[in-house]
Parts: structure tokens; C-alpha cells; sequence
């Protein structure tokens, strides 16, 4: 496993690229397959790396392995970032689209859902921050913040957008009996 903390060192060889690409890449490329979209942005930064590969089996003048490996590295971690980045816009638009369906009921305990999914969504926009900043300077540091980011964004999936309920065929506040039922059906699902 390559070390993502200070002082990363870029991969000099395919198999360091390559574990880097099944350490960290292949898991948030996977998030992307989960919704059958691929970001054309990261979809560039892929073939681009495949690209700077194909150049050190290039007949005749193959580009040296470390060369061709850095450049690769550097188009797989845009890649990564993009991902980030995208697992960050859905988020955002999965607390608008519950936004417009007026979901500040209560739910167990007195602790409003929107208040703890507002606390949620102030995490990621500040982890965002944090890692966009960091980034170009340690690819390490970035990499952990944004992936902390991205853990925070599946948990507004999976814990608050659950695509049980068809938020798209609800209009803003008209049943909301009807949405705590559902919630309270979900609730008592995952405690069974």
C-alpha cells in the first residue's frame, strides 16, 4: 500500500501506479458506477493516463517507465479529485431537492432532521474547503481530507436521501404524514 500522509512519494513504476490506482482510485471510480455515470471530466483524466502508458510500449521509441508513470499518476489523482468533487455537487443536490419537499419534521428524540442533516452538510462544505485548499500542495493531505468529505456525502445518501422514498414524485409539503410514515418504516427496517 502506498503511504498518502506528508511527504508522498510519486510512484515510479507500474506497480506502484497500479496499486495506487486499486488503493485509491477504484474505490470512489466505483461510487461513480453505482450511478451508471462516469464524469466526462474523470473519464478524460483516465484515458490520459492510459495514454502516457501506452507510450512506454510505443514500437520504436517507447518513453521511459518512470516518466510514463509520474504522468499517469499525475491524470489518475485529477481524477480522483474530480470524483471528489462530483460525490460533493450530489450531495448539495440531494439536500436541495429535500429542501423543496419541506422535510423539517421531527424524527425520534426531539433532534430535527433537518438540524442534523444541516450539521452534515456544514461538515462536507467545510472538509471541502479544507481539501481544495491542501490539494495542489499535499496530494497526501488532500486526498485525506476530500476522502473524509466523501464518507460524510454517502452518509447523507445513505442516511438521509434513501431512494426507498420517491422524493421526485412528492410535492414541496403537500403529505407529510405520508413522508414521516415512510421515514418511521425505514427506521424501523434497519433496526430489524
Amino acid at each position: 500500500m502506498i503511504e498518502m500522509s506528508k511527504g508522498f512519494e510519486t510512484p515510479k513504476t507500474f506497480e506502484d501506479l497500479f496499486g495506487f490506482y486499486r488503493e485509491y482510485i477504484k474505490p470512489v471510480y466505483s461510487y461513480c458506477q453505482t450511478y451508471s455515470v462516469l464524469p466526462q471530466e474523470a473519464l478524460f483524466e483516465i484515458c490520459a493516463a492510459w495514454d502516457h502508458v501506452a507510450r512506454h510500449y510505443k514500437p520504436g521509441k517507447p518513453e521511459e517507465e518512470k516518466y510514463v508513470v509520474e504522468k499517469a499518476f499525475s491524470h489518475l489523482k485529477r481524477s480522483c479529485l474530480d470524483i471528489f468533487k462530483i460525490a460533493l455537487i450530489n450531495a448539495v443536490d440531494q439536500l436541495h431537492e429535500m429542501k423543496r419537499n419541506d422535510l423539517s419534521f421531527a424524527i425520534e428524540g426531539g433532534i430535527t432532521f433537518e438540524k442534523k442533516l444541516m450539521s452534515l452538510i456544514k461538515e462536507i462544505r467545510e472538509k471541502a474547503e479544507m481539501a481544495r485548499i491542501k490539494e495542489g500542495e499535499d496530494f497526501g493531505y488532500g486526498y485525506e481530507t476530500w476522502w473524509e468529505m466523501y464518507i460524510k456525502c454517502r452518509e447523507v445518501e445513505k442516511l438521509y436521501y434513501d431512494d426507498r422514498i420517491s422524493w421526485k414524485n412528492k410535492s414541496p409539503a403537500t403529505d407529510e404524514e405520508w413522508l414521516k410514515s415512510k421515514f418511521q418504516a425505514l427506521l424501523d427496517e434497519d433496526r430489524s
